[in-house]
């Protein structure tokens, strides 16, 4: 089966009209020449930059830092449970003030750690 020509400007516009809803998959692959399951492929893709599942809690300093504080305890020969995690978890959040999705007196839960 031969391959059809059409540009990279044309299968961005088509998946552009898909994701609008003004056009049809089927409609627009016809109006801008790009084979349907190229344009049914672009369109199931992910934008670049899309996270999935739950937002972070920690920023990328707070986890390090988090990270780092459980490998010393670890070098030091001192258990670092969840418990103890939970505590310094809730006390970076507290001190960054930012908002947060769970209850600050608990902290965060087991599904979290």
């Amino acid at each position: 089966m031969p391959y059809k020509n059409y540009s990279h400007e044309a299968l961005a516009q088509a998946i552009s009209a898909v994701r609008r809803n003004v056009l049809s998959q089927r409609a627009a692959a016809a109006q801008y020449g790009v084979p349907r399951s190229t344009l049914r492929y672009g369109v199931g893709q992910k934008k670049k930059g899309t996270q999935t599942g739950q937002s972070r809690m920690l920023t990328d300093v707070e986890e390090r830092a988090l990270v780092t504080y459980i490998i010393y305890m670890a070098n030091q020969c001192l258990p670092h449970t969840r418990d103890i995690t939970r505590c310094y978890i809730r006390d970076i959040i507290v001190d960054s003030g930012q908002a947060t999705l769970f209850d600050m007196k608990d902290g965060p839960s087991d599904k979290y750690l």
